[in-house]
């Protein structure tokens, strides 16, 4: 799955997966026969692009990629990445948007080394 928070967010504009080296905020995650791969700050990223939020509809679609790295140190590149999922939207107190979406997504797997 991956996990997102941005602020002054802008549509069709890439936002690295981590953005910095706090896997709290946006973070790529690819689970394999229970081994879990994630994306981690400099060597392992990659990148979410928002191609369409329908805030009236709750729809979230859009593309990605990334390079994750398990504890083991085996790498797994994903490529091709595309979604398009409802969403839960809700406005926290400091009026801001929150959507949650369960993210399930076709993408194709380029290389586990």
């Amino acid at each position: 799955y991956i996990k997102m928070q941005i602020e002054n967010f802008e549509l069709n504009k890439p936002y690295m997966l981590p953005q910095s080296d706090n896997t709290d905020k946006n973070t790529a995650f690819y689970t394999d026969n229970g081994i879990t791969y994630l994306t981690k700050f400099i060597d392992y990223t990659g990148k979410i692009t928002v191609t369409r939020l329908d805030l009236q509809n709750q729809i979230i679609s859009g593309t990605f990629e990334f390079k994750a790295v398990n504890n083991n140190g085996k790498v797994v590149v994903i490529t091709d990445g595309r979604f398009d999922k409802k969403f839960d939207l809700r406005k926290t107190s400091a009026n801001k948007v929150f959507i949650q979406a369960g993210l399930k997504f076709s993408s194709k797997i380029l290389a586990i080394n």
